[in-house]
């Protein structure tokens, strides 16, 4: 099965087109099968939400959410969608674009430039003025270079074991000075370095994984904002609230209405 440029096998929710570009929102059933396909324009999608199984020129990856995966234009590929409603974040490329942004062979990545880059693409589609064509276009250079740079280089291994931490113990109040004394390396030189290789700080790269635990929780349990708030580790209520709206664009209440 070949699709046409705009069609995915899910159910599109949202879509916004930009020259040479399709930036969709999409759903997936829990549970569902999607047959061997393959797309005529190439694409990559942010997984927002629940998993997947995926096979794609016989090789195996996990889609979960945070990861970012690039499928070339025919490459074929099947899914298998886990017990949770998948929802994705689409970026079909034509190919001028593809040929701009070096984008020529399959890859994912689950941490890093390219997840901090999609996501900013993703705030960007979800507050879209007439500047955000200049901004899409900014950001997939930018990941096009990004790339090109994981590729050449690597990040140390104290980054892998920083995130590894801050992803276990996200709920903490964590200092700079308790991570750098984990890996065995200066706060001074664990700041940058951080900086450097995930594009933020390790406190924003925390509060990031805050706010993802609470989107979570308020897409499947009916527990009150207050108490998600607790059990993701901010402050209060409030600070949730603020930084939810700041990244996901709408309100807990909203979303969680959305998503119902």
């Amino acid at each position: 099965m070949r699709l046409g440029s705009g069609q995915f096998l899910g159910n599109i929710l949202r879509c916004q087109q930009a020259p040479g570009l399709r930036m969709l929102v999409t759903r997936y059933s829990a549970g569902c099968t999607l047959p061997p396909h393959s797309h005529r324009c190439a694409y990559f999608c942010l997984i927002r939400s629940g998993a997947y199984e995926e096979t794609y020129d016989s090789r195996n990856r996990l889609c979960q959410p945070g990861v970012v995966a690039f499928h070339p234009a025919g490459e074929n590929h099947c899914q298998r969608i886990g017990s949770k409603t998948v929802i994705s974040f689409n970026v079909e490329m034509d190919a001028s674009w593809t040929q701009r942004t070096m984008f020529q062979e399959p890859w994912s990545v689950s941490e890093g430039p390219l997840v901090w880059l999609a996501n900013s693409l993703y705030r960007e589609f979800q507050t879209s003025d007439d500047l955000t064509p200049l901004a899409v276009e900014a950001f997939l250079l930018e990941m096009a270079v990004a790339s090109k740079r994981t590729r050449e280089n690597r990040s140390p291994q104290w980054i892998s074991r920083s995130r590894e931490i801050l992803n276990e113990r996200f709920r903490e109040r964590l200092t700079v000075g308790e991570l750098a004394k984990e890996v065995g390396i200066h706060p001074a030189h664990f700041a940058r370095g951080f900086r450097r290789h995930c594009r933020c700080s390790p406190g924003a790269y925390l509060r990031r994984l805050r706010v993802e635990a609470a989107r979570h929780l308020f897409e499947t349990s009916s527990d009150s904002g207050a108490t998600i708030a607790a059990v993701c580790g901010f402050s209060d209520q409030s600070h949730l609230i603020r930084l939810f709206l700041r990244e996901f664009g709408v309100t807990p209440s909203t979303y969680r209405r959305l998503m119902s």
